[in-house]
């Protein structure tokens, strides 16, 4: 959550992140996935921002990212729920291609 994204960025839990084998979101993460993976950067000095709302990464047999934004960059509980939707759909096809 927004919240945690401080914490989240850790560099004791880069590790943690890269070795998941189901992918990780971040919610309210404005900066896409690197802080979080990379432990030579925090989330405050991380460059740049973007518009979306989740950034999500996987570290499989390719690397995969996602980032999802809200509708029309407008935060209203339709939308941030539409973006969950869209969270839990990767997640699933993800499953469902690492089960094949």
């Amino acid at each position: 959550m927004p919240n945690k994204l401080l914490e989240a960025d850790q560099g004791e839990y880069a590790d943690i992140y890269l070795k998941m084998r189901i992918p990780t979101f971040f919610i309210g993460s404005n900066k896409g996935h690197v802080p979080f993976i990379a432990d030579w950067i925090s989330y405050k000095e991380a460059a740049g921002e973007t518009t979306d709302y989740a950034a999500g990464y996987l570290n499989g047999k390719t690397t995969l990212f996602w980032t999802y934004g809200l509708y029309n960059d407008v935060k209203t509980k339709g939308h941030i729920t539409a973006m969950y939707s869209h969270v839990f759909q990767t997640v699933e096809t993800v499953k469902n291609k690492t089960q094949q």
